[in-house]
C-alpha cells in the first residue's frame, strides 16, 4: 500500500551505498554500520518485486498462474546467486574491496532506472500510519499473524548464523578464500532445487 516502487528504490538505494561504504571503508564502525544498511536494504527490496508481479496478474485475471510464476522466479533467483557464486569461485582471487563498492554503484544505477521506469502501485485511500496502527494493533488478537511472526524471525536468526558461520569455519579448516565460492555455489544450487520441487 505504501507502493511496491518506492519500496523498490529505498531498498537499491540502502543496499548499493552499504556496499559502497563496505567496500571503501576499513574503519569497524563503519563497516557495522554498511551491515545494519545492508540488512535494511535488502528487508525493504525483498518483498517488492513480488508485490508487483502478483498484483499484476490480479490486474490481468491469471490469479491461477500466480504459484507457478512465484515459484519459476525463486528458481531464476537462486540459479542467478549460484552463477554469481561459481564467478566468486573463479575469479574470486582477483577480487578487491572495490569491486565490492562498484557492485554498490550498479545497484545505485538500478535504484535510479526503477524509479523512472517502472510503475507504482495505485494510490491508496489509506496512509502507512493507518494500516500500520491497524496492523499493531490486531497482532494481538491473531493466531495466525503471531505464528508467522515468530516464524519470519526465527527463520531469519537461523539464516544468519547460517551465512555469518559457515565462512569462518572453512577458513579455519584450511579452504582458499575463492573456495567460499563452491560451497555458497552448491547451497544456492540445492535453494534452487529447492524451489522447484516445491509446490
Amino acid at each position: 500500500r505504501f507502493g511496491q516502487r518506492k519500496l523498490l528504490v529505498l531498498g537499491l538505494l540502502l543496499w548499493g551505498t552499504a556496499l559502497v561504504v563496505f567496500g571503501a571503508s576499513h574503519a569497524p564502525a563503519l563497516i557495522v554500520a554498511s551491515l545494519l544498511l545492508w540488512g535494511l536494504g535488502m528487508a525493504c527490496y525483498a518483498g517488492a518485486p513480488y508485490a508487483l508481479v502478483v498484483n499484476e496478474l490480479k490486474r490481468a485475471g491469471a490469479d491461477k498462474r500466480m504459484g507457478s510464476v512465484l515459484r519459476s522466479a525463486q528458481v531464476v533467483r537462486w540459479l542467478a546467486s549460484a552463477a554469481g557464486a561459481l564467478s566468486v569461485f573463479l575469479v574470486g582471487d582477483l577480487a578487491t574491496p572495490w569491486v565490492i563498492a562498484a557492485c554498490g554503484l550498479l545497484l545505485l544505477l538500478s535504484a535510479l532506472v526503477v524509479r523512472l521506469t517502472w510503475p507504482e502501485s495505485p494510490a491508496s485511500a489509506h496512509g502507512v500510519r493507518t494500516i500500520l496502527t491497524a496492523g499493531l494493533a490486531s497482532f494481538p488478537h491473531s493466531r495466525p499473524l503471531q505464528t508467522v511472526t515468530v516464524y519470519s524471525v526465527l527463520v531469519s536468526m537461523v539464516f544468519g548464523v547460517t551465512v555469518l558461520a559457515w565462512q569462518p569455519l572453512l577458513l579455519a579448516e584450511g579452504w582458499r578464500l575463492n573456495a567460499l565460492g563452491l560451497a555458497l555455489f552448491v547451497f544456492t544450487l540445492a535453494s534452487a532445487a529447492g524451489s522447484y520441487l516445491a509446490r
